[in-house]
């Protein structure tokens, strides 16, 4: 339980961390192409998600009283949100020269095979080398963004307590 309330803890600074950044990112507006793959995208995963539960997107429509439409329109509605922060990612990924190394894929692909009760060869097979490097590099901005955010953070706190420190004497 303390792993996992440490876990949140961790994610909810993560989160804070990269929406802060793509807050203060300047992006051009993003085209409508982006934005459709994003939500064709999350429609596939969450229907994928669904049929490895054994449940085919006409009976989920069927449970939910829903249909596709309405599910894109569910998926529509962060979808900018979503690629803009792929943007910055990516971006921070370029402007840093991040890059993955193969210990760092061969460590994902064994990784992935553990979580996913699959042997390394299977996943080998399924994702190609740039898409896990790709994955590796955005965690890797990510973590970059995260770090520097806690230390600007410690920084603030660290002037207040000075300044604080100050006003009593």
């Amino acid at each position: 339980m303390k792993a996992q309330k440490e876990e949140a803890a961790k994610d909810a600074i993560q989160e804070a961390a990269i929406e802060g950044a793509v807050n203060n990112a300047t992006v051009d507006e993003i085209p409508d192409a982006m934005i459709q793959e994003d939500v064709d995208t999350q429609l596939n995963q969450y229907l994928g998600n669904m049929q490895r539960q054994g449940i085919d997107p006409q009976t989920y429509y069927k449970l939910t009283n829903t249909n596709e439409q309405q599910l894109r329109s569910q998926f529509a509605k962060n979808a900018a949100e979503r690629v803009k922060t792929n943007l910055v990612l990516e971006a921070v990924v370029d402007a840093e020269g991040l890059k993955a190394t193969k210990d760092e894929i061969d460590k994902e692909i064994k990784d992935l095979a553990a979580e996913y009760n699959m042997d390394e060869k299977t996943v080998r097979n399924t994702l190609t080398d740039d898409m896990l490097s790709h994955d590796i590099t955005v965690r890797k901005a990510m973590d970059l963004i995260t770090d520097n955010a806690k230390q600007v953070a410690k920084a603030k706190l660290e002037t207040k307590d000075s300044d604080d420190k100050k006003e009593d004497k």
